[in-house]
């Protein structure tokens, strides 16, 4: 028991030393839809943005839309539609979905979902993050991990869903390295 209290408190003493912030969220449509019929001018018509708010940068073509703003993203394929905020700009995105589901007649819909992407950032040494991260996640138990990700240069993270009511609940805990 007092492993598992000072474990858990090295835990705790380490998440304390961490920024962690929502970055990203996305609403996640499945179904059948149309790309085609969504141009850049169709959500300027129908006052969804202005024109001056899609960035140069968006595509529009018959098989997939990916239309960029400052304030989110947006993926049309035939099976989902994808609204992301931007990470800079992290804005309510369920405004312009209501919006943009307006312009539906119909919606052959299948299941919906959200994503959110919370980023952990120490504000600690990097490698007293990659030993708490090897600690924490690394199993060497695990013969895949033993023999193929033991050395230095590998990072380690965990998946876990589980039925939830009604839904799938999952956690994705995958270590990212931005250089700065």
């Amino acid at each position: 028991k007092k492993s598992i209290k000072a474990n858990v408190f090295v835990c705790l003493y380490k998440i304390n030393k961490m920024d962690i912030g929502l970055k990203v969220q996305d609403i996640v449509l499945l179904g059948l839809f149309n790309p085609a019929k969504f141009d850049r001018y169709t959500f300027i018509k129908n006052k969804i943005l202005k024109e001056e708010e899609i960035e140069q940068s968006s595509i529009f073509l018959p098989e997939i839309v990916n239309l960029q703003s400052k304030k989110f993203n947006l993926v049309i394929n035939s099976n989902q539609i994808i609204i992301s905020t931007n990470p800079e700009n992290n804005v309510d995105i369920s405004k312009f979905l209501l919006k943009f589901l307006s312009l539906f007649d119909e919606i052959n819909l299948n299941a919906s979902g959200f994503n959110f992407r919370y980023f952990v950032e120490p504000k600690i040494d990097n490698s007293e993050i990659e030993s708490f991260i090897k600690k924490n996640f690394f199993n060497p138990n695990n013969k895949i991990q033993s023999q193929f990700f033991s050395d230095d240069n590998s990072t380690y993270g965990v998946y876990s869903s589980k039925d939830f009511k009604g839904t799938r609940l999952k956690l994705d805990v995958k270590p990212v390295n931005e250089n700065v």
